[in-house]
């Protein structure tokens, strides 16, 4: 699997304001992460669902910050010998992004309507 998507945000961010743009200050749980790398990144590499060992793609990539939803016990010290800041979000949360840009997109380009459930696993 290749990383989904990588860019450069407009302006260089803290690993807690990446938080709060993705997720809101007031997600229902906390969300793990490895801040290993500069305390403001700029270059964002994504895979949403289940790729933490995409995270070598981003270290390849020279990324800030790569996003996932799911962690793997060596992603510890990948990123802490490489100086990579990463954030596990959770497979569903990171899953839904997709699919409620899609439904957002589908009304706005076609006029209907659609319903996104939101029933989370926790996972």
């Amino acid at each position: 699997m290749n990383i989904g998507i990588q860019g450069r945000l407009p302006r260089p961010l803290t690993l807690g304001e990446v938080h709060a743009l993705l997720f809101g200050g007031g997600a229902p749980d906390p969300v793990p992460g490895l801040a290993f790398g500069k305390d403001r990144v700029e270059t964002v590499g994504i895979v949403s669902g289940g790729a933490p060992h995409e995270a070598y793609q981003a270290v390849e990539r020279g990324l800030d910050l790569y996003i996932t939803g799911e962690s793997a016990h060596g992603m510890y010290h990948l990123a802490q010998e490489e100086g990579l800041n990463v954030i596990f979000g959770g497979h569903y949360r990171t899953e839904t992004w997709g699919v409620r840009l899609l439904a957002d997109r589908t009304f706005r380009d076609t006029g209907l309507d659609t319903r996104f459930f939101d029933i989370p696993t926790g996972l």
